[in-house]
């Protein structure tokens, strides 16, 4: 559903260039943790929002626009062939892309996150762009683990 069709973003000029969208924009980041992006299929470029470029903890003076192949190099090793294959299925057949993993931040950080987007095709169908937005699970993964930790203590204890 187009923006402009969502009762709640209703006369918002979906672009990005209307001040309410990006306000829109950057409340719904702050709030989820999330950092959007765009990726023109035509040059395979993804273009990142401040948020995003914060979350990979990118230099201040960092490009916010680099190469698909660039944004993948900050999947984990281990992560980065499903991510890669989740963004051609995307890209070829407008498979909505929805997958957990790792990422690797500028400064050599781990994180657990979520990377999510859909394909946005014109009236005659045509891809214009895929648009998402990466959001960052690692306070819940650890939460999980130390949970998980916890539940296997009890369960030695009450076995003892």
């Amino acid at each position: 559903m187009a923006a402009a069709q969502l009762p709640l973003l209703k006369g918002i000029d979906p672009t990005g260039t209307d001040r309410d969208a990006v306000q829109l924009l950057d409340l719904v980041e702050r709030v989820t943790g999330c950092g959007a992006w765009l990726l023109e299929p035509r040059g395979r470029r993804l273009t990142m929002t401040e948020r995003l470029a914060a979350l990979l903890k990118l230099p201040r003076t960092a490009a916010r626009s680099i190469s698909l192949d660039e944004a993948l190099e900050f999947y984990a090793p281990e992560s980065r062939a499903a991510i890669a294959a989740a963004f051609s299925a995307c890209l070829e057949q407008a498979v909505p892309l929805n997958l957990e993993s790792e990422l690797v931040t500028y400064n050599g950080e781990r994180l657990w996150v979520r990377t999510v987007g859909r394909a946005v095709r014109d009236r005659a169908g045509a891809l214009v762009r895929i648009q998402g937005m990466v959001q960052d699970l690692t306070e819940k993964h650890r939460a999980e683990q130390e949970n998980l930790s916890a539940t296997l203590r009890l369960s030695l204890t009450m076995a003892s």
